[in-house]
């Protein structure tokens, strides 16, 4: 299409009414294209922020099963209780699911 009105546009006889509107008719196609880009990038930028939610969530979690640790240890040595021995050690996931083998 955009080869079809570079052609016509280029051509010396056309009028300047007629490239009028088929630089009228770009801008319109582009303004279209842009108005179909713009819902995808809003759902990528939602899945995103979900994923990052999803992320805080299981750190927050890790860093709260580390401070319940901690707080009902009498020794209170971090080693025991930070957050990669807690998870490693952990019978459940996140989503509260018993791991297979376990």
């Amino acid at each position: 299409m955009f080869s079809k009105i570079a052609g016509v546009w280029l051509e010396p006889e056309t009028s300047s009414t007629r490239k009028r509107v088929f630089f009228i008719l770009i801008i319109k196609t582009i303004m279209g294209e842009l108005l179909l880009l713009v819902p995808h990038m809003a759902m990528l930028i939602n899945n995103s922020v979900g994923i990052l939610e999803i992320a805080i969530l299981i750190y927050n979690r890790a860093k709260l099963a580390e401070l319940k640790c901690l707080l009902q240890s009498e020794s209170f040595e971090y080693e025991e209780c930070n957050s990669a021995n807690i998870v490693e050690n952990s019978k459940t996931t996140f989503f509260g699911w018993k791991k297979s083998g376990s």
